[in-house]
């Protein structure tokens, strides 16, 4: 999956941090999102504008 390079909006929308490593910002839905656990309410096919809100460090994260 390719990742936007664009920058998160600031202040992020309120959202419940679940920790993983991850969760996105969601610019058509305007919502912080994770793959990992379901409860988001808009399904986009535009993937490709997800903007990742933490950035990976190459150490396994547990799920």
């Amino acid at each position: 999956m390719i990742m936007s390079m664009a920058e998160p909006p600031d202040p992020l929308p309120e959202f419940f941090d679940c920790g993983c490593p991850d969760i996105y910002h969601c610019p058509q839905a305007g919502e912080v999102e994770c793959p990992r656990h379901s409860g988001f309410d808009v399904c986009c096919d535009a993937v490709e504008r997800h903007i990742p809100i933490r950035v990976p460090t190459g150490r396994q994260e547990a799920p």
